[in-house]
């Protein structure tokens, strides 16, 4: 048996030459079924008559979008972690010379600001 849509047609062996007038009536009414039953099962599918394939590119479509917004989330966490990293890393005691740096601008401020503070009293 050979299927077409809906319905099954007997062996097609042999030419149509060779089939008497009611094998010929009755296959060709069997397509024309068939062909109904084909505009049937499109017409179920819907509106769109959305195949198999624009199912599956619309899938492929949604997870592109949500690999892209799940690598972005990755990558804000990674930001975050780095940040607080950074925080949490004990800081280093400053070396002699930043020492004596620091100190020698606190005393040249201080200087200043007792000069300036001589220069308004006078």
């Amino acid at each position: 048996m050979f299927k077409l849509g809906c319905s099954l047609i007997p062996q097609l062996e042999g030419s149509i030459r060779e089939k008497t007038d009611l094998e010929v009536q009755t296959l060709i009414e069997i397509m024309a079924q068939n062909e109904y039953c084909v505009e049937i099962e499109q017409s179920e599918k819907g509106v769109l008559g959305v195949n198999e394939n624009s199912i599956i590119l619309a899938s492929q479509t949604l997870m592109s979008k949500q690999i892209e917004a799940l690598s972005k989330q990755v990558q804000a966490i990674s930001i975050r972690q780095v940040q607080v990293q950074q925080i949490q890393q004990p800081q280093t005691k400053p070396t002699a010379l930043e020492e004596a740096l620091t100190i020698f601008i606190k005393l040249t401020q201080t200087n200043f600001q007792e000069i300036k503070s001589n220069q308004e009293s006078v």
